[in-house]
C-alpha cells in the first residue's frame, strides 16, 4: 500500500505492487512517479508526501544547516555535503529516502562504504547513493513526524548510519537532537552548559538558533563551536 499526503493534509491509501526496495526503485526513476514529492519506502511502505514546505519551519533551517556545513566540511576538507533530492538506498535496512541532507566521509567515500550509483540497464549518471552514511538530517514537519521520529529513525540505525540529527523548527524554539549510535539504538547527545551538542562526525559543536533579519525576519543560524 502507499500512503499519499497531501496539500489539505488528506492520506490517500492506494493499492500498488510495492513491496520490496526493488519495485520500489524502479518506480522511482520511472516515468510514472509523480514530477513533485518526497519519496519514501521504509517498513516495507511507500509514503509520497506532496504536502508544501514551509519556509520558516522547514526551508530555512535546511537552507541554512546545507550551507553551514558544506563549507564548514569544504574548508577542513572532511568529505561531502549533499543536500535534499539524493536518492539514499540501504539494502539491509530496506529504504529508499531523501533526506533533508547528508554527509559523508573523506574515509566513508574511499572506502566504499558509500557509492554513487546508476539505475541499472541505463546511462543516465549517478542517480542513487547506496550505502551508509555518517551523518543524515530530517526536519519535522506536520505530515512526517512518524516518519522522522519513529519509522526512519530506526531504519537509518539498521542502515548503519553512524549520527542522525532530527530537528523540529515548528515552534518558536528549535528543538535539535543530535542522535549518535549506541548498542541497539540512537542516544542522544547532552548539549553543554551554552547549549551546544558535539557531533563525532564533524568534530565539534553546534547549536541552531533563530535571529532577527533585517528584510525576512526571523531565520535560522547554525552555530558551531
Amino acid at each position: 500500500m502507499a500512503t499519499v499526503i497531501t496539500e489539505l493534509g488528506t492520506n490517500l491509501t492506494l493499492p500498488d505492487s510495492f513491496g520490496s526496495l526493488a519495485a520500489f526503485r524502479n518506480w522511482v526513476h520511472s516515468e510514472n512517479r509523480p514530477e513533485r514529492g518526497r519519496f519514501t519506502f521504509v517498513s516495507g511502505g511507500l509514503e509520497i508526501d506532496m504536502s508544501p514546505e514551509r519556509i520558516s519551519g522547514h526551508n530555512d533551517i535546511k537552507t541554512r544547516m546545507t550551507t553551514a556545513l558544506d563549507t564548514l566540511v569544504e574548508s577542513r576538507n572532511l568529505g561531502v555535503v549533499f543536500g535534499d533530492g539524493v536518492l539514499l538506498v540501504n539494502e539491509e535496512a530496506g529504504l529508499g529516502c531523501e533526506p533533508d541532507m547528508m554527509f559523508c566521509s573523506m574515509e566513508t567515500l574511499s572506502s566504499g562504504k558509500v557509492t554513487y550509483r546508476a539505475w541499472q540497464g541505463r546511462d543516465e549518471g549517478d542517480v542513487e547513493l547506496p550505502g551508509s552514511p555518517d551523518m543524515v538530517a530530517e526536519i519535522v514537519s506536520n505530515s512526517s513526524v512518524r516518519k522522522d521520529t519513529v519509522e526512519l529513525r530506526r531504519a537509518y540505525f539498521v542502515a548503519g548510519v553512524t549520527e542522525y540529527w532530527l530537528i523540529d523548527g515548528r515552534d518558536e524554539e528549535i528543538e535539535f537532537q543530535l542522535l549518535v549510535r549506541g548498542p541497539k539504538s540512537y542516544e542522544a547527545v547532552d548539549p553543554d552548559a551554552e547549549g551546544y551538542q558535539f557531533s563525532p562526525a564533524f568534530g565539534c559543536a553546534f547549536r541552531f538558533v533563530r535571529e532577527v533579519h533585517p528584510v525576512s525576519g526571523i531565520r535560522c543560524r547554525l552555530l558551531t563551536r
